[in-house]
C-alpha cells in the first residue's frame, strides 16, 4: 500500500476487499468501483472502458487517475459510502464539504447526492425576505471567506445565490480585501484536528468586474441604502394615526441625556440582545413625546451606522440588520401604539423595497426569474 493510501485510510475510504483505486492530487481511495458505477452514469461509462494491458493497478485493483481536487473528491466519496458524513438539510456541514459534493456530484451525475447538497447551500440565500434569518442555515462562514461563495456561484451558475454573496461580502470585507483578495487556510474537514501538514493556503480573488460592483455597492449599502430603512425614524414629523394628545415638549431634553448605543456583534447577518435604546423622555408628554423618542432614536442610530460602517464592522450597519426587532421593543416603550404600527408598517416596506432591488444591484435579474432558475437546477436533468 502506498503512503498515500495509507493517508486516505484515516477518512474510511480505503477499504480492503475494495475493487477501484481513484487517485486525486496526493491521495488515493480504495473503494467498491460497482457500487460507485450503480450511482453514478459518469462512472458507469469510465469503467465500462477497456483497460489497457499496462495499466495501473495497487493489489489487483485498477487505478483511476482524475483532475479532481483531493478534498473535492474525499468528500464526495465520504458522502457517497457514508450517509452520515452528509445527512440532509438541517443537519449542519461547512461550505468547503458542501461545495465539493455539488461540484463532482454535478461532474458525475450523482444526481440525489446534487440535491441534497443545493438544499444545503441553499438554506443561506432565500429569495423571500422573510426567510431571511442567519440561524436557519445548515453551514457558515467568517469574514472574508464569503468571496469563496461569489466565485462558486459564478463556477458552477448559482446565480440565485450571489445577490445574497455580493450582499455578505460587501458587509464583512474590507476595500483592501475586495481589490486585493485573501489568503483562506482550508484544512481536511474529515480530520478531527488539523496541523500544518493537513492544510493548504489558497488566493481567492474576484474578477476586475465583480471587484468595482463590490465597491461601488459597499458605500451605497452602508450609506444611502441604509438611510431609506431608517427613514421611517425621521419621516413624517408627525405620524397622524398618533393616539396621545398634544402635550408638552419638557425642555430637559438633549443630546446627554439620550442613552448611547450598546455593543452589536458582527456575526453573518445577526444582531446580538445589544440593541439602540430609546432616550429619557422624563417631562415629555403628548405627540412631543412619541416624536421626540423617534427623532433621538433615528440620530443615535445614524451615529451608530455611520461609525460601524466606516470601520467595516459587519452587516448590523446595513440595511437588512439595520434596525432590529429588539431596536423596535426599546422604541415600544415610549412611543404609542399607533406609531408603532405606523412605524412597522413603512420600515417593512422599505425593508421590502430594498429587498426586490438587491438583484439587480450586482447585475441579476429579479428575484422571480432567479427562483425560476434555482427551481430548475434543484430539479436537475430531465
Amino acid at each position: 500500500m502506498s503512503a498515500s493510501a495509507k493517508d486516505s485510510s484515516s477518512s474510511g475510504l480505503w477499504f480492503k476487499d475494495g475493487t477501484l483505486v481513484l487517485r486525486a492530487g496526493g491521495s488515493s481511495f480504495r473503494i467498491y468501483g460497482g457500487f460507485l458505477a450503480d450511482r453514478s452514469p459518469a462512472f458507469r461509462d469510465i469503467l465500462g472502458l477497456p483497460e489497457s494491458k499496462d495499466a495501473p493497478q495497487i493489489d489487483g485493483c485498477p487505478v483511476v487517475e482524475l483532475s479532481d481536487g483531493e478534498n473535492d473528491l474525499r468528500c464526495f466519496l465520504k458522502a457517497l459510502f457514508d450517509y452520515d458524513f452528509f445527512p440532509p438539510y438541517p443537519a449542519k456541514t461547512d461550505f468547503a464539504t458542501l461545495s465539493g459534493i455539488i461540484r463532482l456530484s454535478t461532474k458525475y451525475r450523482v444526481e440525489s447526492l446534487r440535491q441534497r447538497a443545493l438544499a444545503h447551500l441553499s438554506s443561506a440565500f432565500p429569495s423571500d425576505p422573510t426567510e431571511f434569518s442567519p440561524g436557519s442555515a445548515s453551514w457558515s462562514l467568517e469574514g472574508p471567506e464569503w468571496l469563496r461563495v461569489i466565485l462558486f456561484a459564478r463556477e458552477m451558475s448559482l446565480d440565485w445565490i450571489i445577490p445574497l454573496a455580493f450582499y455578505r461580502v460587501c458587509a464583512f470585507c474590507t476595500p483592501a480585501q475586495i481589490l486585493n483578495g485573501v489568503d483562506v487556510v482550508s484544512h481536511n474537514p474529515n480530520h478531527s484536528t488539523a496541523d500544518d501538514t493537513d492544510s493548504n493556503t489558497t488566493h481567492i480573488e474576484l474578477n476586475p468586474a465583480d471587484k468595482l460592483m463590490c465597491i461601488q455597492q459597499s458605500i451605497s449599502l452602508g450609506k444611502s441604502a441604509s438611510a431609506d430603512i431608517l427613514n421611517f425614524l425621521w419621516e413624517p414629523a408627525s405620524i397622524p394615526s398618533c393616539q396621545r394628545s398634544s402635550g408638552s415638549g419638557g425642555g430637559g431634553l438633549t443630546p446627554d441625556n439620550a442613552s448611547q448605543l450598546s455593543g452589536r456583534n458582527n456575526n453573518w447577518g445577526a444582531s446580538d440582545n445589544g440593541s439602540l435604546r430609546s432616550p429619557t423622555l422624563d417631562g415629555v408628554t403628548g405627540k412631543w413625546r412619541c416624536t421626540q423618542a423617534r427623532f433621538m432614536l433615528r440620530k443615535e442610530a445614524e451615529a451608530w451606522r455611520s461609525s460601524s460602517s466606516s470601520n467595516n464592522s459587519g452587516s448590523g450597519s446595513f440595511p437588512l440588520t439595520l434596525f432590529t426587532p429588539a431596536d423596535f421593543a426599546q422604541l415600544e416603550r415610549d412611543v404609542c401604539a399607533g406609531c408603532m404600527a405606523a412605524m412597522r408598517t413603512a420600515h417593512q416596506h422599505a425593508l421590502d423595497t430594498f429587498w426586490d432591488g438587491l438583484p439587480r444591484r450586482f447585475g441579476l435579474p429579479g428575484w422571480k426569474e432567479l427562483e425560476e432558475i434555482k427551481e430548475s437546477v434543484l430539479e436537475g436533468p430531465h
